[in-house]
């Protein structure tokens, strides 16, 4: 399964597919925004997983 993101189409890992997820990036590592919002995911872990929701970081800057 693919995904397309503003640094074109990425291959997501067949498990997903069928499946909720939230996939999210961020601009900059140790930033005060980036890491708040990855702060912010991590305290609401298991609310996702309650709803059986996938939680996806991407980091853009790697391969």
């Amino acid at each position: 399964m693919e995904v397309q993101t503003a640094h074109g189409r990425k291959k997501l890992p067949e498990e997903l597919k069928g499946k909720w997820f939230v996939l999210f990036s961020h601009p900059a590592d140790f930033t005060p925004v980036c890491t708040t919002e990855f702060v912010a995911f991590q305290r609401r872990f298991d609310e996702f997983k309650k709803l059986d929701c996938e939680l996806i970081g991407l980091n853009p800057f790697k391969s």
